[in-house]
């Protein structure tokens, strides 16, 4: 068995790539640095109330060009794990990578155990970090960072964000005041003024006292616990600008860690309870009140408290390093352990920690440039839902984009939730940025992913993903094949989109909601949300005959229109695309056919829904692009004709008999077939997902024998080393 058709492994041909990033602040010989961060020395959830706001919003820009140049220091440059897997002459210029492993310049032992990521660590796992460049601590009254300008402009926009949402509902609750506070106190100390704004300054103090007055007492609450992260901030990064008696009183709330880890959960740090998320959270929040009130007896209960939690965060994000976010596929829930990261890069207090928290936030940040459109990440999806799902001002992700690489118009985007990144120490590495810019100027490719856990409080995983990304969309789907099957505890998977690009937020999902009510929030459909895809084509099943399957059209998408029998066409911007069943189409405004889901919003006015005729619907997906045909006509005459034949068996999917099976022969003549949970071929040849790897790409690649991670863009090619075990 094979993994793929080889054209699904390789660039297409034809189209030239950036030239060589040029960045006079690095260091001669030094190709460049992704890893940045200074080390804080200064010591020895699910959101709560997310308001279900679902719009689809204007303002990103296909084509940036405004780049972000951030140079990395020479105490940055000390801490880095990593090294140059090779360094090009200045002149060179370099394709993205080709699916074959290239040659290393220096072998790498892999840990015990790395090829196993099911399997939990089974001791705790200490790591030898290259020693941290003196340093001496921010004095905690004060910004330990001077601000980038653009940081400056994001922290104004957020306030502008909190202020209205502060006017339109009063009572923003716990977390939303808790960032009004930051921000309030970081434009504070931050401005032309210099910490001497009055007006500011009070509502810094009003904000924390707010949050203060909700928390005190249940910090181990959800609200509370986020709430916590950005107060810690203020209380480490401007608690000059609060009055001496508040000041006291934020420390002494914000010092409180919860309870340390035992050595039982230090040796497996998959074994909790909460979402990966909320102990995220709990780990930044934990670690960071140490250095909110540090201790100077190392013998002391709180010392030991702060060390185990340090052992147990370099054991968390170890795991993490081999085996991926349980979470990863969540755009909401993500961002959220991207704020806790932040957090541990900037405060913990132990050097190994920060680094660490360094290194995932610059793995997880590559795999979004590589896969987003406008900054929303594309790929398949897991706990998504309704608001984060058809719009994007519950989550940072546009706001991200503009602050890493100029993209959209701060106008339109909101920044109030999310104003850590803009404060952090952290700076996202340039050639990330560069990236996320210039993704849509790269030749299309594939980017391949398994998630494999095997959980003993959370549902276990064993999935395979799959994204085709071209200058135009991202088309992603979950391989169900072999047993494979995108299910999380928390559910609301997203087995089969579409994202085009363009101006708006315009996803296409093939799934089969019908309603947002709470005994729906937490449902998982990936036994009736079924797909596979190769290149440009999709082949799913969907539904059930309660819940029929359906092709979701967002607003920004003209209308559908049926052409031949069992065809439906559709555009956005340069993206075509057909859809092809087996028994023809009804089209309907989508508030008036699935009024469970859509009904009662104008934000879904001008949305459509094709539903299949015949249920359980088995649908092909067959996108094209402007580029490369000459007319919405001509894609139209080119589709018409085109037919899935579908064998319905007796019992199949759920019933315990064999699964029907689709038959789809695409525009340029590539035949795929699928049976629903069981196997696919790619003109004859079997689609074996299972081979996989955790990560594969042109851009980033895991290597699980080495235990490396390799990130290549344009003439930058770094090698993350592996993890070695060693004693402190």
């Amino acid at each position: 068995m094979i993994q793929e058709d080889p054209r699904q492994s390789a660039t297409r041909p034809g189209r030239r790539h950036p030239p060589l990033l040029r960045l006079a602040t690095w260091s001669a010989g030094v190709a460049l640095l992704l890893l940045v961060g200074a080390v804080c020395a200064s010591c020895a959830g699910p959101p709560g109330r997310q308001e279900a706001v679902s719009q689809a919003e204007t303002g990103s820009r296909p084509e940036p060009s405004e780049t972000v140049p951030q140079a990395a220091s020479k105490a940055a440059l000390a801490e880095t794990d990593f090294a140059p897997a090779e360094s090009p002459g200045p002149a060179e210029t370099r394709r993205p990578a080709e699916t074959s492993e290239p040659a290393e310049t220096r072998e790498v032992s892999a840990p015990a155990g790395l090829d196993a990521p099911a399997a939990p660590p089974p001791a705790p796992v200490r790591i030898e970090l290259p020693p941290a460049p003196p340093a001496t601590p921010a004095a905690p009254d004060t910004a330990s960072d001077a601000l980038p300008a653009r940081g400056h402009r994001y922290l104004e926009l957020a306030w502008r964000d909190l202020r209205r949402l502060d006017g339109a509902i009063g009572d923003m609750g716990p977390h939303r005041n808790a960032a009004a506070a930051l921000v309030a106190a970081a434009l504070t100390a931050t401005s032309d003024k210099g910490g001497t704004d009055a007006g500011l300054a009070s509502l810094a103090a009003r904000y924390t006292g707010l949050a203060l007055d909700a928390c005190s007492g249940r910090w181990h609450q959800v609200d509370c616990e986020r709430a916590a992260l950005d107060l810690q901030r203020v209380a480490l990064q401007y608690a000059a600008v609060l009055p001496a008696k508040l000041r006291q009183r934020l420390r002494r709330e914000v010092a409180q860690p919860s309870p340390p880890p035992s050595a039982a959960e230090i040796a497996n740090p998959w074994d909790f309870a909460q979402t990966e998320n909320q102990r995220a959270v709990t780990l930044a929040r934990s670690l960071a009140a140490c250095a909110v009130a540090p201790t100077a007896d190392a013998g002391s209960d709180e010392a030991r408290a702060a060390e185990r939690w340090a052992d147990y965060a370099v054991a968390f994000l170890a795991a993490h390093d081999r085996q991926g976010w349980y979470e990863a596929d969540s755009q909401g829930y993500l961002a959220i352990s991207i704020i806790a990261l932040l957090h541990l890069h900037d405060f913990a207090p132990d050097p190994r920690v920060s680094q660490l928290a360094g290194r995932q936030l610059n793995l997880l940040l590559a795999d979004w440039a590589e896969q987003q459109v406008g900054g929303m990440p594309a790929g398949p999806r897991t706990r998504t839902y309704a608001h984060w799902a058809l719009g994007t001002i519950n989550t940072p992700w546009r706001a991200w984009a503009w602050w890493v690489a100029g993209r959209g118009d701060p106008a339109q985007l909101t920044f109030g939730d999310w104003p850590e990144i803009a404060v952090s120490r952290y700076r996202v590495p340039p050639v990330i940025g560069e990236l996320l810019a210039q993704r849509r100027r790269q030749d299309s490719y594939a980017v391949r992913e398994r998630r494999r856990f095997t959980l003993s409080k959370r549902q276990s995983v064993d999935a395979a993903l799959y994204s085709w990304a071209t200058p135009d969309y991202v088309l992603s789907a979950s391989q169900a094949v072999d047993g494979l099957e995108l299910a999380i505890s928390g559910g609301q998977e997203i087995s089969a989109w579409l994202l085009p690009e363009g101006d708006a937020f315009a996803p296409l999902y093939l799934w089969s909601r019908h309603s947002t009510g709470r005994e729906q929030r937490w449902r998982s459909r990936a036994g009736q949300e079924q797909a596979v895809a190769h290149e440009n084509v999709l082949l799913a099943r969907l539904g059930d005959a309660g819940e029929p399957g359906y092709a979701y059209f967002a607003p920004p998408w003209g209308q559908p229109e049926t052409v031949g029998k069992h065809v439906v066409v559709a555009r956005y911007g340069g993206t075509f695309v057909a859809l092809i069943s087996d028994g023809g189409w009804q089209v309907a405004p989508a508030p008036q056919r699935v009024p469970g889901y859509f009904g009662g919003d104008k934000a879904y006015r001008g949305s459509w829904v094709a539903v299949p005729r015949r249920q359980p619907a088995a649908v092909a997906l067959e996108a094209g692009r402007a580029a490369e045909v000459a007319s919405f006509a001509a894609w139209k005459q080119r589709v018409a004709e085109l037919s899935l034949v579908v064998e319905r068996r007796e019992g199949g999917n759920g019933g315990g008999g064999e699964p029907m099976q689709l038959d789809y022969r695409a525009g340029d003549g590539t035949r795929l077939t699928f049976q629903p949970g069981r196997r696919a071929t790619v003109d004859g040849v079997p689609l074996d997902a299972r081979a996989y790897p955790l990560h594969d790409s042109p851009f980033l690649r895991h290597d699980a024998a080495r235990g490396t991670w390799r990130f290549r863009f344009g003439a930058v090619d770094y090698r993350f080393e592996a993890l070695p075990e060693a004693r402190r």
